[in-house]
C-alpha cells in the first residue's frame, strides 16, 4: 500500500515499505535525452539517468497522478489524501466581476480568460501557450487575483529569463493598469541588475539570477510563483536550470505555482521534471487558432536545402559548422536572400565571434548592402542598445538585424519584421518555434512574414542534415506547411567555379 499525505507546498509524504520505494525508485529513474554526450557517461561513471525520486519520505506533488496511475497498474492500493488533484473540472470561477474591476485596455480574449480560471482552479499549473498570445496579460490578470486573495503580507514573485524581461514585464504592467487606480510603481518591484533591490513591494519581479543567493527563510515569504519561461527548468546539466531547480524547492509556502512556456517539452524527463512543481499542464491556446483569428501574422515557412561537394565521412559537429561558417558558397547565398528580401530581416546565429560577428563585417564592406541599415547585437549589448534596435525596426523598413537565438529567444517583442532566417542550424524544438514566434507579431504591413530556414546536405549523413530532419517533425507537429525550396547543383559548390553561375543559380531561385 502506498498513502499519500500533505507535507508543504512542494513536496508529499509517502508511507510504504522499503520494498515500495525501491520500486517508486525505478520508476522515476529515467532516461535523459543527449545522455551519451556526457562526459561522465563516456567515463562510464554515469548511467545517463536521472533519479526524481531518492527514496526516501519525500517525494514531489506533482508525481502523484503517476504514482497512481502505477499503482493501479501494479494493482498496489493507494491513498491520496493530499487534495491537490480535482477530478470534477466542470466547475469554474466566475470572473467577469473581477475582471470589470480591473478595467482593463481592452477585452481579454477567451483562451486567456480561460488560463486565468484553470490556474485559479488548480492553483499550480504549467500554461502552454505560443509567443504572440499575450502570455505577459494572462500574468498580469493571473497576478492581481493572486494579490487580492493573499494572506497577509506575504508576497508574489514572478520570474523571468532576462533583465530585459524584468524591464518589459513592469511596462506592460503599468500599459494593462493605466486605466485603473492601480499603481504598478506602489506594487511591483524590478529586481535586476540595472535596478536596486527591494523586496518591500506585494510582487516582486526579477530574474533567478538576482535571487539565486537567498536562503530559504526569503522564499517562505512567497505564497505565489510565476515562472516565465518555465521550460528554463526542465534540463539538469546547466548553471540556470540547477538554480531555477533550488529556487522552486525552496519556496515551500507557494500554495499558487504557475509556469509558462510556448512549447511544453516532449521528452518524458523534461515533461516529469516540470510537472513535479506544476503538478498539472494545459494548453491555453495554439497556433492554428491564432492565425484563424488573425491574432499573428501569416507566414510562409521556406526550407531551403543547400548541397555541397563535401564527402568527409565520419566528420565532427564542430567541423561542421567551422566548414558552413567559412562556406562562400553558402554566405553568397545568404547575401543574395538579404538583398532579395524587401523590408526588415532579422538573421539568427548560434554564435557571435566566430559567425555572427565575421558575417557582419562582410556585410558592412559590401557596397550593395550601403542603403541598409545592419545591426548587430550579442550578450554584451546593453538594455539600451537592444531597445534601439527594437524601435529601428518598428520605425524602418530596411533593417537587416543580426543577433543568437539565445539572445531573441524570449523578450523580444516587435510588429514589423517581415523576414527570419536561420543562419546557423538547431534541433531542439524550443528555441526554434520561439525563433519563428520573433516574427509572428502582427505586421504594419499586409505582407505574411518568411521564415527562411537553411538546410545544409553534405554528400554523406551529416550531423547539420540529421538535425534538419528533427526540425522537419518539429515542424509537422504543430502542423507548419513546409514550402521546400532544393538547390541541388553539386557544381556549384567547387571552388573555382565561376560566380556569375552561382548569382544566375541563386537568382532562378527567386524568379
Amino acid at each position: 500500500m502506498i498513502r499519500i499525505t500533505h507535507f508543504n507546498e512542494v513536496f508529499s509524504n509517502v508511507e510504504t515499505d522499503t520494498h515500495t520505494k525501491h520500486k517508486l525508485m525505478r520508476l522515476f529513474h529515467i532516461e535523459e535525452p543527449g545522455h551519451y554526450f556526457n562526459p561522465m557517461y563516456k567515463l562510464g561513471a554515469w548511467d545517463g539517468r536521472r533519479n526524481l525520486y531518492n527514496g526516501g519520505n519525500l517525494i514531489h506533488s506533482g508525481l502523484i497522478p503517476f504514482i497512481k496511475k502505477y499503482c493501479k497498474k501494479s494493482k498496489i492500493e493507494f491513498e491520496d489524501e493530499t487534495k491537490l488533484f480535482p477530478r470534477n473540472t466542470k466547475h469554474r470561477e466566475d470572473l467577469n466581476d473581477f475582471i470589470k474591476e480591473l478595467k482593463l485596455p481592452f477585452e481579454p480574449r477567451e483562451y486567456q480568460l480561460n488560463a486565468v480560471k484553470e490556474c485559479i482552479y488548480y492553483k499550480k499549473l504549467a500554461i502552454c501557450s505560443p509567443t504572440s498570445s499575450g502570455k505577459s496579460f494572462i500574468i498580469y490578470m493571473l497576478t492581481r487575483y493572486m494579490q487580492n486573495h493573499k494572506r497577509g503580507n506575504n508576497k508574489l514573485l514572478i520570474i523571468v529569463p532576462s533583465k530585459i524581461l524584468v524591464k518589459q514585464m513592469y511596462d506592460d504592467f503599468a500599459e494593462y493598469s493605466k486605466n485603473s487606480d492601480w499603481d504598478v510603481k506602489e506594487n511591483c518591484s524590478r529586481i535586476s541588475s540595472d535596478f536596486n533591490k527591494d523586496f518591500n513591494k506585494d510582487i516582486i519581479i526579477t530574474t533567478y539570477q538576482s535571487i539565486a543567493n537567498e536562503d530559504i527563510e526569503f522564499f517562505k515569504n512567497f505564497e505565489g510563483v510565476i515562472l516565465d519561461e518555465c521550460h528554463g527548468a526542465q534540463s539538469y546539466n546547466n548553471e540556470k536550470a540547477k538554480r531555477l531547480h533550488i529556487i522552486l524547492n525552496q519556496c515551500i509556502n507557494s500554495r499558487y505555482r504557475f509556469g509558462f512556456t510556448g512549447t511544453f517539452p516532449d521528452e518524458m524527463l523534461y515533461r516529469l521534471t516540470l510537472l513535479k512543481y506544476f503538478c498539472n499542464k494545459y494548453d491555453a491556446t495554439d497556433y492554428h487558432e491564432l492565425l484563424e483569428n488573425n491574432w499573428i501574422s501569416k507566414f510562409t515557412l521556406n526550407a531551403v536545402k543547400l548541397h555541397y561537394l563535401v564527402n568527409k565521412n565520419g566528420q565532427v559537429y564542430r567541423d561542421e559548422l567551422n566548414y558552413i561558417y567559412e562556406s562562400e558558397y553558402r554566405n553568397d547565398f545568404l547575401k543574395k536572400l538579404l538583398l532579395k528580401n524587401k523590408n526588415n530581416q532579422l538573421m539568427l546565429f548560434k554564435e557571435i565571434t566566430k559567425h555572427a560577428l565575421k558575417f557582419y563585417n562582410e556585410l558592412k564592406n559590401d557596397p550593395r548592402f550601403e542603403g541598409k541599415q545592419i545591426v548587430l547585437l550579442s550578450g554584451e549589448s546593453k538594455v539600451k542598445e537592444r531597445d534601439f534596435a527594437k524601435k529601428l525596426i518598428a520605425e524602418n523598413n530596411n533593417v537587416i538585424l543580426l543577433a543568437t537565438y539565445k539572445l531573441l529567444g524570449t523578450g523580444w517583442s516587435v510588429n514589423n519584421l517581415h523576414h527570419i532566417i536561420f543562419a546557423a542550424p538547431l534541433k531542439s524544438k524550443q528555441p526554434i518555434l520561439q525563433s519563428i514566434g520573433r516574427g509572428l507579431r502582427l505586421l504594419n504591413s499586409d505582407k505574411n512574414c518568411q521564415i527562411w530556414d537553411i538546410v545544409d546536405r553534405f554528400l554523406y549523413s551529416n550531423i547539420l542534415y540529421r538535425q534538419w530532419k528533427e526540425r522537419e517533425q518539429h515542424y509537422k507537429s504543430v502542423n507548419f506547411k513546409i514550402n521546400r525550396i532544393d538547390i541541388d547543383d553539386y557544381n556549384l559548390v567547387t571552388k573555382k567555379q565561376n560566380k556569375k553561375e552561382l548569382e544566375e543559380a541563386i537568382k532562378s531561385l527567386f524568379e
